[in-house]
């Protein structure tokens, strides 16, 4: 099969991608290396009418040392494979990048977007777990990294559409940049972050319940539905993902609550 029609953006810069995504909405995807969003698409399991390519943005792909080890989420599997911060810093890492999938995977495909499609294929569930250990902190550690490039595009947009005209008269009156930052920056972006947190949340759920299903986890929704399914236990497994999509819900109604009781301007 062939994907349905879409229309191709390509984003230069960080402002164009977020300004396209805000632009088309729910209806926009980001296209990274395409490894797990084109063969969804393929099928028709994806249809986005708009991808927006975000390749270009070299600040979020490379490895960095300052202290700690920071991967961007744009940043290949061969880049890491070839990387000597890797092999220095995280020699585990550097063994077992050769072994995933197939040299063009590797060329093309993301460590970002391999983790938050939380793809049930995906080879890197089994590295992270080597490197954070067994138990909820390797679950939580995945799903923290899925989910933390959805909140962070959101905070920036926040920041980016902040309203000028709020800033200048801050500015005007003498405020400080101190001032500006909490008074004025913080509550003009707050409407945007929780729409981050919302997504944020969501995808850290589907992060989770699918590395509860495929990292050996002995609890948890994921190894339930799982578990289910192995022993044909058809009404178990369907409890246990109505559980989950309640659970997701649910999750979705308390931080709409609250940024409707925190964040009352939002929309205004």
């Amino acid at each position: 099969m062939k994907p349905a029609p879409f229309k191709y953006v390509i984003a230069r810069t960080l402002d164009e991608a977020l300004a396209a995504k805000a632009d088309y909405g729910d209806e926009a995807r980001f296209l990274a290396g395409g490894q797990s969003l084109v063969p969804t698409m393929n099928f028709r399991m994806a249809t986005p009418a708009v991808l927006i390519d975000i390749n270009p943005l070299s600040e979020l792909s490379g490895v960095k040392e300052n202290g700690i080890t920071r991967i961007g989420a744009l940043t290949r599997y061969r880049m890491l494979e070839t990387d000597p911060v890797i092999a220095k810093r995280q020699p585990i890492m550097r063994e077992a990048l050769p072994h995933i999938a197939h040299p063009q995977i590797r060329n093309r495909g993301t460590l970002g977007g391999n983790l938050s499609h939380a793809d049930p294929a995906s080879e890197m569930f089994p590295l992270f777990l080597v490197l954070f250990g067994v138990g909820d902190e390797t679950k939580i550690s995945v799903a923290a990294f899925g989910a933390i490039l959805v909140i962070l595009f959101n905070v920036a947009y926040g920041v980016m559409n902040a309203r000028k005209t709020r800033l200048l008269a801050a500015k005007v009156m003498g405020a400080s940049r101190l001032r500006v930052l909490f008074d004025v920056m913080l509550f003009e972006s707050l409407p945007q972050t929780f729409v981050g947190l919302r997504n944020g949340v969501s995808l850290a759920l589907v992060i989770i319940v699918v590395a509860e299903m495929f990292i050996g986890s002995q609890d948890g929704l994921g190894h339930s539905v799982f578990e289910a399914q192995q022993l044909f236990e058809m009404p178990r497994m369907y409890a246990a993902i109505f559980a989950a999509g309640a659970l997701g819900y649910g999750l979705n109604l308390i931080f709409l609550m609250i940024e409707r009781r925190f964040v009352h301007w939002s929309g205004k």
